[in-house]
């Protein structure tokens, strides 16, 4: 009887972890597309459309961020816009760091570890 209680528990720790992949994959996609939004919003200045003061307060109503974290994903989106730019040939590599990178943006050391290599490491052709 034991050991189908610990069959059980297998079977059920293996589906919790492949939803964990999944939800992961899912924000690493949204984190993705808000990047892309953030950056054009602020090139734009959506935020004087509205009749906003400031983008962090159009941020705040519009994604409920604060000012720091309006700030951070900014930041992040500028340093990894320049994917965009990369030859298709990298886009598999480039497709890596960038996930590496909107990770790291929950803990400022893999952060600094993860953009290290983009600032010193652009890709050009």
């Amino acid at each position: 009887m034991a050991q189908a209680h610990e069959i059980s528990n297998v079977l059920q720790a293996q589906r919790a972890h492949e939803e964990l992949l999944n939800v992961a994959l899912t924000r690493a996609k949204l984190d993705r597309h808000e990047a892309h939004g953030l950056i054009v919003a602020y090139r734009t200045q959506a935020n004087r459309l509205l009749g906003l003061a400031s983008f962090a307060e159009y941020s705040e109503r519009v994604l409920g961020h604060t000012p720091r974290v309006t700030e951070e994903r900014l930041r992040v989106a500028r340093d990894t816009a320049w994917m965009q730019q990369v030859p298709y040939r990298h886009q598999p590599k480039a497709r890596t760091r960038w996930n590496e990178v909107i990770h790291a943006q929950r803990s400022p050391l893999r952060r600094k570890m993860a953009l290290a290599p983009l600032r010193s490491h652009r890709v050009t052709d």
